[in-house]
Order: structure tokens, then sequence, then C-alpha cells
């Protein structure tokens, strides 16, 4: 018997329980459907604060890296939003700068001079400040620089001390650091000073008087002498 056969009862019993079937497919697929967009609620959910937490993290790291820098370098990378990229750049102008700083700091010690307005103090510390500056930008300048370059621009009053000085360097157990040659040249810049305010007494006058006299004598008798064989040749 075929369908067209069928009572129509049949027909309206089968008809419900297709639809039947198809409203507990629907309902299942509702239901899927739902918990698959929960679950990317979730994912996206976990996404966003992931995300978050990274963002947070490079504002905190730009921060920590811009906050100690002087202003003119921190205006030329502000605009830097990646903590890589901008790390990178500092470091890159930073060498520079170094390099930079250096040069000018071995300019600057390599032009330096003595005054003697100013003294053996002021001259050491010059220095001492140069090297400094040359140190924390990377470079090196050490005490026995510092003592060469001292030493050869010391005023001719000073080269009994300067002979004295590289006679001991032969000595064991003689410090020869840049702070025991500044103390010893302080003490004899304060020798030198007490020499010249004091007067001399009468019988030094008379010494150097007798010196003179002395001098003229020899070189009258030599002028003299050379007369002589003149005459004779």
């Amino acid at each position: 018997m075929s369908r067209e056969d069928e009572p129509a009862v049949l027909t309206q019993q089968r008809e419900l329980s297709r639809l039947g079937n198809d409203a507990e497919a629907i309902k299942e697929a509702a239901k899927q459907s739902v918990n698959t967009y929960r679950t990317q609620c979730q994912t996206y959910a976990i996404k966003e604060k992931k995300y978050e937490k990274q963002q947070s993290r490079i504002v905190n790291t730009r921060t920590a890296i811009l906050s100690p820098l002087d202003k003119a370098i921190h205006d030329r990378v502000a605009h830097i939003t990646s903590p890589k990229i901008l790390y990178d750049t500092i470091v890159s102008i930073v060498r520079m700068s170094a390099s930079q700083a250096q040069q000018m700091g071995y300019t600057l010690f390599s032009s330096a001079q003595f005054s003697s307005a100013t003294g053996v103090s002021s001259y050491i510390n010059k220095i001492k400040n140069i090297q400094q500056r040359i140190t924390a930008a990377g470079g090196d300048l050490n005490d026995t620089q510092l003592i060469v370059k001292l030493l050869e621009h010391l005023p001719g009053e000073y080269r009994d001390f300067i002979r004295t000085w590289e006679q001991c360097a032969s000595i064991p157990n003689i410090p020869r650091d840049i702070n025991t040659l500044q103390a010893q040249l302080l003490g004899e810049e304060a020798r030198l000073a007490l020499e010249k305010s004091r007067k001399p007494t009468k019988a030094e006058t008379n010494d150097k008087n007798n010196d003179k006299d002395k001098r003229k004598n020899s070189k009258e008798r030599l002028q003299t002498l050379r007369q002589r064989r003149s005459r004779t040749h």
C-alpha cells in the first residue's frame, strides 16, 4: 500500500513524529550554539584580559625606561611605543653621546695648563675632574698619565722637586700615585711661597752681591784673555 493510500490519521502521526524529531534537533543545535557562544565569550574575555595586562606591562616598561632620562634624550624618544625599540634607540644615543664626551674630555685634558695664579691644588683638581669625566663616559685615563701631564707643565721653580720625584722612582715601597704627588707638591708650593715672601738677611744679600761680583770678574777676565789671544794671532 502506497503512502497515497494510507489513512489520513497515519499520515498525520508520521508528520507529527517528524516535527518532533526536528524540534529536538533544533533544540540540541540551539544548545550547542549557546555553548559555543559562551566558550567564545570566555575565550575573548581571557584574551582581552591578557591584552590589557600586556598593554599595562608595555606602559609600565616605557615609563620605567623614560623616567630617569635627561630631558634632551627623553624628548627625542618619547614618541616610540615599543619598549624594545625604545631601549635600543636610547642605547644608541647614549653610546654616541659617550663617545663625544670622551673626545671632549681628552681634548680638555691635552689643553689643560698650569697657572701660577691659581696654584697646584687648582690644577690637580682640574685634571682630576677631567679624568672622572672621561671615566664616566667609558674612557680610560690613569694616574700615570695624570702625573706625566702635571710634571710636564710645572714652572721652572719646581725643577728640583721634579728631579727628586723622578729619582725616587727606583726606590721600592714609596707611593707613586697622584694623591701622594699632590700632597708633596702642595708642601713644595708652600715652601716656595715662604721663600719668596721671606726678606733676605744681610749675610744672604752680601753673598748674592759677592756672587755677582765673582761672575762679573770672571767675565772680565775671560774677555781680557780673549783679547790677548786675538792680539797674539
